[in-house]
């Protein structure tokens, strides 16, 4: 009869023979090491974001970044040709996850827009998204306070988002990236029966 000790052994063994059979079997399905270090390199883990919750009359804009993660940022909403001809002018400060949505569909009659954008009296730097119909930025400048050049996007868009200076490359957010635009577009047929 075999001993407790012998008994354990084999049944330690037989486990241990059953997981790589396993980890063997499940061997195509890994990433090697060296995907891993590269993926791990191009979209390193964010900050966990701020403590962003929407208030009047702010809303929360989510983006989907290169790395497939999501990223809120709060938007005042410029709809009206006099709220986007002020835009951020004379703001001082602007709290770190927080932006302005230019929404040109009601005063394009819903078409896509080539408008610039400048920084006259505009005291910060600002990052601008240009992004089409479809929620997908199709592109990003970076702007420069106080000046009077123009930004013009290479392709025609429906909304522009301006944040911080260096915001969407600090997040990941590239040509490309998508932001869901639903809690905006609600607002504003919200706002546009009051």
């Amino acid at each position: 009869m075999p001993s407790r000790s012998s008994l354990l052994l084999r049944m330690l063994g037989s486990l241990l023979i059953a997981g790589l059979a396993i980890c063997a079997a499940d061997a195509g399905h890994m990433p090697r090491a060296g995907a891993n270090a590269r993926a791990a390199a191009a979209c390193p883990s964010l900050a966990p974001p701020s403590d962003v919750t929407a208030t009047a009359p702010y809303v929360q804009l989510t983006f989907v970044n290169e790395c497939g993660e999501t990223v809120p940022l709060l938007v005042d909403i410029a709809a009206t040709a006099q709220d986007q001809e002020r835009g951020l002018m004379e703001v001082g400060n602007l709290p770190a996850d927080e932006g302005e949505l230019f929404a040109f569909q009601n005063l394009a009659g819903g078409n896509e827009v080539v408008v610039g954008f400048w920084m006259e009296d505009t005291p910060i730097p600002l990052s601008i998204a240009f992004i089409g119909r479809n929620g997908t930025v199709n592109e990003i400048q970076d702007m420069q306070a106080e000046t009077t050049n123009i930004h013009l996007p290479r392709a025609p868009y429906l909304y522009a988002i301006e944040t911080n200076l260096g915001w969407f490359a600090r997040h990941q957010i590239v040509t490309g990236s998508t932001v869901d635009l639903g809690p905006a577009l609600a607002q504003m047929a919200i706002d546009s029966i009051r």
